[in-house]
Formats: C-alpha cells, sequence, structure tokens
C-alpha cells in the first residue's frame, strides 16, 4: 500500500488562494480608483452646475451689462477655488445655491438703474435731477451696506417700474416718468433715508465691487483680487 504524504498546515500553499488573493486587491484598487474618479467629476459637476445657475440667476436682472459681467466672474472664481481645493463645495454652495438672492446688490439693482434713468429725463431742472439722484443714491448705498433690505424701498421702486410678480419689474415707458412722479419719487425716497438715519453724503456705487464683498461674506473666501 502506497503511504500518503501529509503536508503540514503551514506547509499549504495552493495556487488558487494566491491568485484569489491577487484578483481581490486589484478589484479593491479598482474600485477605489473609481471612486476617486467618481467623487471627483461628480464635485466638478455639482460646482460647474451651481456656477451656471448663479450665473444665469443675473441675465435677466436690471444690472448694467459691464458690472453683471464681473459678478458673474466672481462666481466663476469661486467655482474654480473649489476645484482647487481652496474652498468646500458646501461653503460655495452657501451662496451660490442658497443666498445668491439675497445679495444686497440684487437688491439694490432696480433704484440703481432707475438713478440712470433719471439722468436722461427731460423736463427735470437740474436742481431736481440731483435731489432725485442723491435720494436713490442714499437709499442704494443703504441696501449694500445692509441696513436696508429690498422690501424697504417697494414703495420707490413701484414709483419707477410697474411689478408684475415680487421681484419681477418691468420700467415704466418714458411717458408715464413725468417730472411730477419723478419728484413725488424723490420725496418718497428722501423720506426713507431720513427715517433709517442713512447718510446725506452721495456714494460712488460699485454694484460689482459690493456682490464681490457679499461673496466673501457668505463663504469666507476671497475671491477679489
Amino acid at each position: 500500500m502506497k503511504m500518503m504524504k501529509v503536508i503540514p498546515r503551514s506547509e499549504r500553499r495552493g495556487g488558487v488562494p494566491v491568485v484569489a488573493l491577487a484578483v481581490g486587491g486589484t478589484f479593491l484598487f479598482f474600485v477605489a480608483a473609481v471612486s476617486v474618479f467618481v467623487l471627483t467629476n461628480l464635485n466638478a459637476w455639482r460646482t460647474d452646475a451651481s456656477v451656471a445657475k448663479a450665473n444665469d440667476y443675473f441675465e435677466d436682472k436690471m444690472i448694467p451689462e459691464d458690472e453683471k459681467q464681473e459678478m458673474q466672474r466672481a462666481n466663476e472664481l469661486l467655482g474654480e477655488a473649489v476645484l482647487r481645493g481652496d474652498v468646500s463645495f458646501q461653503d460655495a454652495a452657501k451662496l451660490l445655491d442658497d443666498k445668491i438672492s439675497e445679495t444686497p446688490s440684487r437688491g439694490a439693482s432696480p433704484l440703481y438703474m432707475l438713478a440712470e434713468r433719471v439722468h436722461g429725463l427731460s423736463g427735470l431742472t437740474e436742481v431736481q435731477y440731483e435731489e432725485a439722484r442723491l435720494a436713490l443714491n442714499r437709499l442704494i448705498n443703504g441696501i449694500l451696506s445692509r441696513k436696508l433690505d429690498w422690501t424697504d424701498v417697494v414703495e420707490v421702486e413701484d414709483r419707477g417700474y410697474e411689478r408684475e410678480e415680487e421681484r419681477t419689474l418691468t420700467p415704466l415707458p418714458d411717458s408715464e416718468l413725468t417730472p411730477r412722479k419723478v419728484r413725488k419719487l424723490t420725496s418718497v425716497a428722501k423720506e426713507l433715508a431720513d427715517n433709517h438715519g442713512l447718510p446725506e453724503d452721495y456714494v460712488e456705487i460699485d454694484l460689482s465691487d459690493s456682490y464681490i464683498r457679499y461673496v466673501e461674506h457668505v463663504t469666507g473666501y476671497r475671491v477679489g483680487e
């Protein structure tokens, strides 16, 4: 009878277990690599979508084109910072997804454009124009400095715009924005500014610069030069 040789347990190293370990290790590495790829690209996709959504928000708003482009560029710089890892997506999303509609620049833009229109109206004396310009400037600066909210200036807006929805405004035709209406608008704006204790000095307004400061305030990331 042929004797069977017994191989100690410590020496048993069949080919199948070694291959299984190799395949298992390769599979885990593949899963990890795919996970990193998906998470990285998911972050990029989410960021690009949020930036595009934020930029679209300004497209139909009453903001001068050069100011609008600078605001949109600030959103893009924030998105680039997310992809570099300089700021988290969660922090950027506080602005891009949640607080974009609360930006003071957006709240101030109807009065900003109204002040621009008043300058070109006929029938106003230079003194009346300057009074209107200063009264509107005080309110605009009040909104940008967050001492006022857009809801505080609805009465002034409604004297220069037709309101279709809460924040959907259509400028009155020049034929309806008469000198008399501008004088009344000025009176209401001045009274509102006085009641809120807003400074009486004229302040140069930069909507895009104000927006950049708002971005930095919300996200904690400095996007300015």
